[in-house]
Order: C-alpha cells, then structure tokens, then sequence
C-alpha cells in the first residue's frame, strides 16, 4: 500500500469534516467539525495533513508541536472500510517520522479508555502509557 500524505488544504475540510463524522470516530472526539478544522488550519503551530490512496481521502491527522521537545498527535481518523488495511499505522508512523525529522524527541496522544481499537494499534507500533502532569487538562 502507497499512501500519499500532503499538507491539508481548505478544498479539503468538506471530506475531512465528513471523514470525521463517518463511522465511531466523532465519538471519540471532544471538538469536531469545519470550523475546528478551519482553525487548526489557520494555527501556524498545527500541521494538518490528509492521506489519499488511489486518489481518495483514506484518513487524517493533525500533529502540533508541544513543550519540552515533542509533537503531539491531535487526532488521526481512518475512513473506516480502510480500518485494518494499514492506514492507521501508516499514519502513526509518518507522525513519528515528523518528529524525528524536527528533531524532537517524542511524540505524545491521548485515546480514552474505552476507544480499544485506537490503544492497540499504539501499543502495537511502541507508544507506552504515561501518567499526565498535574498542569495538563
């Protein structure tokens, strides 16, 4: 499988945006829609970036960089018929890749308990849970 993974632009929120609402992923999701996504977009601090297979919207993820030398990873939704093709992991690991290309040394995410698809595929590619800072919310 050959993703192709490029900057998200505003031609692209509609799919993004319904992207999102498709399937359970919006349940998962505490802020969705086109106008969080229009902001993130206009964040210089977020990258926004769409995966296209076949030249059809396959998933997203939006990373933003966070103190003490990490990127966090914002969200990640997969359309679903592509769940378990692939695409997920892809996706994580292009996110890591990002890290390391900045030179930053670790990539952080948060999944809520129940959402057990999500919690495997991070610990299959490595992520280990942490406790959060007291500051963080």
């Amino acid at each position: 499988m050959r993703l192709l993974l490029r900057p998200t632009t505003r031609a692209d929120l509609h799919a993004v945006a319904r992207l999102e609402r498709s399937g359970d992923s919006a349940r998962w999701l505490a802020t969705t829609g086109l106008a969080w996504h229009r902001a993130a977009l206009a964040d210089p601090a977020v990258d926004h970036r769409v995966a296209l297979l076949d030249d059809r919207l396959a998933g997203f993820l939006v990373l933003a960089e966070a103190p003490r030398s990490s990127l966090e990873l914002r969200r990640l939704v997969v359309r679903p018929a592509l769940r378990g093709s692939g695409v997920g992991g892809a996706l994580v690991r292009a996110c890591v890749a990002v890290a390391r290309h900045r030179g930053l040394r670790r990539v952080f995410l948060d999944v809520a308990d129940g959402n057990t698809t999500a919690r495997n595929l991070y610990a299959a590619l490595g992520f280990t849970e942490v406790a959060l800072p007291q500051r963080y919310v």
